[in-house]
């Protein structure tokens, strides 16, 4: 790592010395001072204005956003001449208009369309903005500030899910706070993550998804940092899918990039907003949804089914699951002048789960202020703070309601302390232990744009992410009430404490500089270097057995431990680009970036990226001639990125012990790798966007293949080098591959009526290409039963395959003897040693039989339709229902209510169901192929209707702008999944798709108010 340290101090300060110089060459070439202005108003076909809208003079910093009635003023300009503007907003297609200096009341029109190859992306690697026509890889955009006056999001998580096709958002639990995991374009690593990186206004964050509450058994109840970020703020979000896209993101961005771009400022009068949100959460059918427990009535002695609900209900006990209220406030104020532009805000949300211990408290505040004196030069400081507390409850595995309710004791029913509950009523759990997550978090950066002239720009961004988490699980002393649920030594009290510190620091410069080379091609060179840092500092204090009521801090208890470590981690990367246009129609990329990291092994010198990518747009050429097809852009990438290994994975370590004569001594732990590098990427995609019908109808359509080399594995060691175990190695080859499809049409526009819909489709075929000569043996089993094999997916399921069996006797007493298992087709995929891993061979005694290819844990494709209607011109209505399918998961409720505790109806009447089964569930672990379930579904994700109401009835109160929401998610799923909700699981290791006792997605309901002053 010292390494990696000194190479970043050097590289900064070349940087910084890079920077102060061109500055000082370029800073006198300031224009003269400037007088004029121009405003107008941007308004759509109806004459409606048009809010938010973007106004800029290309090749300038002069940029502003119309307000809510759709004016704009450029201010700061020279006294007299002429200008051009051009205006964009996601959703329109841009205008382009030349006035005279001095103008005012200029009215310009918008008109709809449905794509458009004039749009900027911000590609975060140029010093600015990038017009669509020349970028060679597929980015999906999502216009976030449109989107929150039509649908109002609770967070960034369902902002993204459903609405970019190739990204697969997984909210693992439905508790509030908990976050998702985010996965682009399939698994492509072993035994890295597979999250995105992300950034937000050019400075990378913190995304870490394991965050949360140690004791959640198998991580489902977690928090994702991403969900920190308070949408009301977010005016836009930009995501680079693979390795083609991403190469100048380097050593970390083979999963993807995410970029948050946050509101600005802009010029004119101030806009004061005020919104509220209040709603509810519940868990819909919940008599319905959960199974019905089997047991011996103790009067009859006969089978009978107990609905723990319905008992519940009829004993007159409060709900086991309530309805949780929702509410947040918010407030934020945005304008400026030509010279400054400010937006603030700030946010408080208050929300409640169906269980009274899942609850959070949030507030965030952001502030955004861009200072721009003069036309050459401009500078943007951005902070953000937020703070709150998260209490989730207990699921997954540790005793909670779920398990209590799911796996209820039809043999405890009258019990008066159980009540039929598997461990304890709802009551006593809440009473007993509680667990929360304490977190602060800032942002801040400064980012300064320099275009001293057309042809030269350049950008410095500088900023940190301050991550500051309490994880805390406490249990007080208990009294003897609490007696028949828990052990003495539990109710004596313990406590957990996790103190998690991150720091992540961003220094990112880029010099752009374009020249025609002849009268129709242009050349831009852009030069790069960025630094980043990550700095996690962990502390945990724990300890046991509270002496007297009432105490809750560690040091107070009898017996305490404590741990500490830190883990830091440093990249640097240089990059270079050449960009040629030929006629502003074709754009011929290529790129190299170098990168260096200081979890690389000391024999591991450096990595080198390329990037190659070209786009057309064949519709401007003179022959074309294709009426229907208005707009057409082809477009091919190539490119490399990578994903560094663990930062101790190439380290050699060792551990403390004691030693003789109680000395403190150390003994082998891991012996590194000198050798380890990153894992890369290579991506190929070809794809076009198209606007048919004047634009009426958009279609983008990407192809992409994608290959990971030196995928990382553990290799086992030989008892004789002095280390225990394994070592990593860069070994293995992963292939994705899979089209998307982004549809998007405006289907009636008129007066009156206006109806808009979106299509998302995207698929995914993942394979094991190798495992780099090492025997996997059995297979790699992270998690019981997931395995890496060869002409597999990553991390798919195997288990042995029950078929029948013979049942002796009947009811609760058969016996299901001599099961037969599938013995694997022979002209399937074999593992090296000729064993079949197929399914549909002959019968075999499930003694000798092999483990075979169940199911993929990874959806194989996805999809959204989502759909607008508007009346009047103030009334909307809005749906969404998205899709996934293509893999198998592991319903572990079902195994534990029919394997484990015998409380299905298969167990009491087994000779009504499939033999193969019922030998399964008898067979205790081995056979368990019955519990890997299709989870296939269709979700009515959302709905909702919102009402922009007259400016007359808006003007009574003195607003500009009145809107009202009303918004239900999550209505209803359409599967036959056999667990609660095939969303719901562990979301802790990188492969396993498990549902055992987890919140499932929960109904919610909200009203939402927006005031505009």
């Amino acid at each position: 790592m010292q390494r990696s340290r000194v190479r970043a101090r050097l590289s900064l300060a070349s940087l910084g010395s890079l920077f102060a110089l061109l500055s000082l060459l370029v800073g006198t070439s300031a224009m003269a001072q400037q007088t004029g202005s121009v405003s107008g108003t941007v308004v759509d076909e109806q004459g409606s204005p048009i809010a938010n809208a973007r106004v800029v003079v290309p090749g300038t910093n002069f940029v502003t956003l119309t307000d809510a009635a759709g004016n704009f003023r450029i201010g700061g300009l020279p006294a007299t001449g002429t200008i051009t503007l051009r205006v964009m907003l996601i959703g329109f297609g841009p205008v382009t208009e030349t006035v005279q200096i001095g103008t005012g009341g200029l009215r310009i029109q918008m008109n709809p369309a449905a794509i458009s190859l004039d749009a900027f992306v911000i590609t975060g690697t140029a010093a600015g903005v990038q017009e669509a026509r020349s970028v060679g890889n597929s980015v999906s955009s999502i216009g976030v500030e449109a989107l929150m006056e039509v649908a109002p999001v609770p967070d960034v998580s369902n902002l993204i899910n459903a609405r970019a096709p190739g990204v697969v958002v997984t909210p693992g639990t439905g508790q509030v706070g908990a976050g998702p995991t985010i996965r682009v374009r399939g698994a492509s690593s072993f035994s890295l993550g597979t999250q995105p990186i992300i950034y937000l206004d050019g400075v990378r964050l913190d995304n870490a998804v394991g965050a949360g509450i140690s004791v959640q058994a198998f991580g489902s109840g977690i928090v994702n940092r991403l969900n920190d970020i308070n949408p009301e703020d977010i005016e836009s979000i930009e995501i680079i899918k693979g390795p083609a896209a991403a190469t100048l993101y380097g050593t970390e961005a083979s999963n993807g990039v995410i970029q948050i771009i946050t509101k600005r400022g802009r010029t004119g009068a101030p806009s004061f907003n005020l919104t509220t949100r209040q709603g509810a959460t519940w868990f819909s059918n919940p008599e319905g949804r959960i199974p019905g427990t089997w047991g011996f009535d103790p009067v009859t002695g006969e089978p009978y089914e107990m609905n723990i609900q319905a008992l519940e209900k009829e004993r007159g006990n409060p709900p086991i699951f309530s309805t949780g209220r929702l509410q947040g406030y918010g407030a934020s104020l945005r304008g400026g002048t030509d010279q400054v532009r400010y937006f603030v805000s700030a946010d408080y949300d208050n929300d409640k789960g169906v269980e009274v211990s899942n609850r959070l408290w949030r507030l965030s505040t952001r502030a955004n202020v861009t200072i721009a004196p003069d036309p050459s030069w401009d500078l943007t400081a951005n902070v953000g703070y937020s703070q709150g507390r998260t209490n989730l409850a207990c699921e997954a595995g540790c005793g909670g309601i779920w398990w209590a309710t799911l796996f209820a004791n039809a043999n405890l029913r009258d019990d008066p302390d159980f009540r039929g509950f598997r461990s304890t009523p709802p009551e006593i759990i809440h009473n007993a232990i509680d667990w929360w997550q304490d977190n602060v978090r800032s942002q801040y950066s400064l980012q300064f744009n320099h275009r001293p002239w057309n042809w030269l720009a350049q950008r410095l961004t500088v900023g940190q992410d301050r991550v500051s988490e309490a994880n805390v699980e406490l249990a007080e002393q208990l009294d003897d009430t609490f007696a028949p649920f828990f052990s003495a030594n539990f109710r004596q009290g313990f406590k957990f404490r996790q103190n998690r510190k991150v720091e992540t620091t961003t220094v990112d410069y880029s010099l752009t500089a374009t020249a025609p080379v002849s009268q129709s091609i242009r050349s831009s060179t852009t030069f790069g270097a960025q630094y980043y840092r990550s700095f996690v500092d962990l502390t945990v204090s724990q300890g046991n057995t509270f002496p007297a009521p009432g105490l809750t801090v560690v040091d107070a208890l009898s017996e305490t431990f404590g741990g500490e470590f830190f883990i830091e981690n440093n990249t640097v990367g240089l990059f270079i680009q050449e960009q040629l246009s030929f006629g502003d129609r074709i754009f011929l990329t290529a790129a190299v970036r170098g990168d260096d990291n200081s979890a690389f092994g000391r024999d591991y010198d450096f990595v080198l990226y390329p990037k190659a990518s070209a786009t057309w747009v064949i519709s401007e050429e003179s022959f074309w001639n294709v009426g229907l097809i208005n707009a057409l852009k082809l477009r091919a990438a190539f490119g490399q990125a990578g994903q560094q290994p663990s930062a101790f994975a190439a380290t050699r370590t060792y551990s403390p012990i004691t030693g003789g004569g109680g000395v403190a001594a150390l003994t082998p732990s891991v012996i590194g790798n000198d050798s380890l590098g990153p894992e890369k990427g290579t991506e190929f995609e070809v794809g076009f966007e198209a606007g048919l019908w004047n634009s009426r109808v958009g279609l983008d359509f990407t192809f992409y293949h994608s290959r990971t080399a030196d995928a990382i594995l553990l290799r086992e060691l030989p008892p004789s080098l002095g280390f225990p175990g394994s070592q990593f190695v860069n070994a293995g080859k992963i292939r994705n591959q899979g089209f998307e499809l982004q549809l998007t049409a405006l289907a009636m526009q008129s007066e009156n009526l206006s109806v808009d819909f979106a299509l998302n489709l995207a698929t995914n075929s993942n394979k094991i290409l190798d495992l780099g000569g090492i025997d996997m043996g059995a297979g790699f089993i992270p998690a019981g039963s997931n395995r890496h094999n060869v002409g597999h997916p990553v991390g798919s399921w195997f288990r042995r395959d029950a078929v029948e069996a013979t049942l002796v006797g009947t009811g609760y007493t058969a016996v299901a003897e001599n099961p037969m298992c599938d013995g694997g087709d022979p002209n399937g995929i074999l593992l090296p040693d000729g064993t079949p891993t197929e399914l549909g061979g002959p019968l075999v005694p499930c003694d000798g039989a092999p483990r075979l290819y169940l199911g993929n844990p990874v959806p194989t494709f996805e999809g959204s339709f989502s759909t607008t209607v508007t009346l009047f011109k103030n009334l909307r209505l809005y749906a969404m229902v998205d899709w996934q399918g293509g893999h198998t998961k592991l319903d572990n409720n079902l195994r534990i209510r029919c394997q484990i505790f015998d409380q299905c109806r298969e167990n009491y009447f087994p000779e009504e169901f499939d033999s193969g089964d019922i030998a399964d569930m008898q067979s205790g672990s081995p056979l368990r192929s019955f519990v890997f379930v299709g989870a296939g579904f269709a979700k009515i994700r959302e709905l909702s209707l919102s009402w922009s109401m007259p400016p007359g009835i808006a003007s009574r109160i003195g607003a500009k702008r009145l809107a009202l929401t009303v918004t239900g998610r999550n209505l209803h799923t359409f599967t036959n999944y056999t667990g609660l909700d095939p969303e719901a699981g562990f979301v802790e290791f990188g492969f396993t798709n498990l549902e055992q006792d987890n919140t499932p997605q929960l109904a919610t309901f909200m009203t939402s108010i927006s005031v505009t002053f």
